[in-house]
């Protein structure tokens, strides 16, 4: 058996106790802003990515003119 040196399922539930820590005390406002200021943050890293222009992919089958 392969021993794992990263285990995906417990990155993602401490990630999200993290979370719940962070809002747990949070009034359903605050929840919500948080929630959107962590929306804009990622829109904005995501920004660059965004505005790159990627080549178009050929998604004719072989043989189709």
């Amino acid at each position: 058996m392969k021993n794992k040196s990263f285990d995906c399922i417990e990155m993602k539930r401490k990630g999200a106790e993290a979370v719940y820590q962070k809002v747990a005390s949070l009034s359903i406002e605050q929840q919500l802003e948080y929630w959107r200021k962590g929306s804009a943050s990622l829109r904005q890293q995501m920004q660059p990515s965004i505005n790159k222009k990627t080549p178009a992919v050929d998604t004719r089958l072989a043989g189709e003119a």
